[in-house]
């Protein structure tokens, strides 16, 4: 591999543009993808929200919507006997987590191929969640179990301290508000932590086919050298996922008519845009993930051997971006 390629010369906008020219190229292709998987999932965490509030609205004694409303209705009352309030959320997330996996598989699997210039076929991406499917649900359930690991063993760390310095005399002046502040930042740096190096999982699940703590101790291998691009990656995807969500509630703040906005022309027509917004960042994100795991490949070099193997004979130039990372790749076979 050329030297010249290195971490310094890989940054979001490379991986961004990477990505769009994929997308681009296969644009139907994608384009049915997130048909299938990605937009259902865009509509149903849009109107959530605004489900809950017709469902619930006897719980609420203005239309301001806040974090603790939305904690108050989704958490099971004893009140309420019909078992499609105690197991509805549950299907929900239920769905949104299969349809992300599948979509996931299935757009990972296209980037891929996409990457190395092969064919891209719906049918092919589809058959890829017969073998895919389970161990990126392993893997997933994995990371968070290594994940709320780490975390207990900080909130038992915080607490043999808080211990300590009160055996010895000391004054623990902490109120149940600082202990959940540090409990909450802890958590968020743990979580940002374990997803920077596992964010390569799932893409090792679909290309290499390991799964499980072996896909995410891979990934970390990977993503040495690139952190920081997966952090950038990671606060891209949360923040333009997440801002267009936002949008979409402002005007239940705003509205004073009663609990049947949802029936209005205007709420259909932010609905049909959050979703479109939510669905094509979804859509760059996964995708993203798997171009980074391809420069990881790169940078570690491990992707000659690979290209060697397929393209015997043939000078092959790598499509990264031109302007961002210029590298080619020649194949010879003895």
């Amino acid at each position: 591999m050329d030297s010249s390629f290195s971490a310094e010369r890989i940054n979001l906008t490379s991986i961004l543009s990477q990505t769009k020219s994929i997308i681009n190229a296969h644009s139907r292709h994608f384009l049915a993808l997130s048909l299938i998987s990605l937009l259902p999932i865009s509509f149903l965490i849009t109107i959530y929200p605004t489900l809950l509030l017709q469902l619930h609205s006897s719980l609420f004694d203005s239309h301001l919507l806040n974090p603790q409303t939305l904690i108050l209705i989704s958490t099971p009352n004893p009140n309420y006997d019909s078992p499609f309030y105690h197991f509805a959320p549950v299907v929900f997330f239920v769905i949104i987590g299969f349809l992300y996996v599948c979509g996931v598989c299935t757009v990972t699997y296209s980037v891929i191929h996409g990457f190395y210039g092969r064919p891209v076929r719906l049918s092919s991406s589809m058959k890829s969640l017969l073998r895919n499917v389970i161990p990126i649900v392993f893997t997933m359930f994995c990371g968070l179990l290594f994940a709320f690991l780490v975390f207990a063993v900080f909130g038992v760390f915080l607490f043999f301290v808080v211990v300590s310095v009160s055996f010895f005399g000391g004054e623990v002046e902490f109120g149940f508000n600082w202990l959940m502040v540090l409990f909450v930042i802890g958590l968020v740096l743990v979580l940002v932590y374990v997803q920077v190096h596992c964010v390569l999982g799932c893409v090792v699940v679909v290309v290499e086919g390991k799964w499980g703590f072996e896909a995410l101790r891979r990934s970390g291998v990977l993503v040495k050298g690139m952190r920081l691009v997966s952090l950038w990656l990671l606060l891209f995807g949360c923040v333009t996922v997440v801002f267009p969500l936002w949008l979409h509630s402002v005007p239940l703040v705003k509205f004073e008519g009663g609990f049947d906005f949802w029936k209005s022309a205007g709420f259909v027509a932010q609905t049909v845009l959050s979703s479109s917004f939510v669905t094509l960042f979804m859509l760059i994100s996964i995708s993203a993930n798997a171009v980074l795991y391809m420069y990881c490949k790169a940078l570690h070099g491990e992707l000659a051997s690979e290209i060697a193997e397929e393209f015997a004979r043939d000078y092959v130039s790598l499509p990264f971006d031109d302007e961002k990372v210029p590298h080619i790749v020649t194949v010879v076979q003895a």
